[in-house]
């Protein structure tokens, strides 16, 4: 048997199990869903997935100060943390599982500034933050 006769063995069982698949599926309006409802429902998740990079970011910029990279510790970037915080909060009601996923992770990020704020409070109480001054 030539490797083309495999071939066309192939694509023709492929083809009849995409015609099986296609007679089995519902069409794409049963199912489907709109992304969000209401304006506004759902967005609070995607507004967390865009904010958890922007805390690594952050973090990175933060330690880079502390090495001696930046001659600055990072001030734009945790203001549009902040300003992301803000928009979160001022979203529109929350299911009780949004409420329970916006406290978590408010409360994450304040961990992060606490953090930030003890560092750079003991970062420029040392001899050598002075110096570098």
């Amino acid at each position: 048997m030539a490797p083309e006769d495999n071939w066309k063995k192939i694509k023709e069982k492929r083809d009849r199990e995409d015609q099986v698949d296609s007679g089995i599926r519902l069409p794409a309006k049963e199912f489907r869903k709109p992304e969000f409802e209401k304006p506004g429902e759902g967005m609070l998740l995607l507004l967390i997935e865009r904010a958890e990079p922007m805390i690594e970011q952050i973090n990175s910029l933060y330690h880079q100060y502390f090495v001696g990279v930046e001659k600055r510790p990072p001030a734009e970037a945790p203001r549009q943390l902040e300003a992301l915080v803000k928009q979160i909060a001022s979203g529109t009601k929350l299911t009780a599982q949004e409420k329970f996923r916006y406290q978590s992770f408010q409360t994450h990020v304040q961990t992060f500034f606490e953090k930030w704020d003890r560092e750079i409070k003991k970062f420029d109480s040392t001899p050598r933050a002075k110096k570098a001054k």
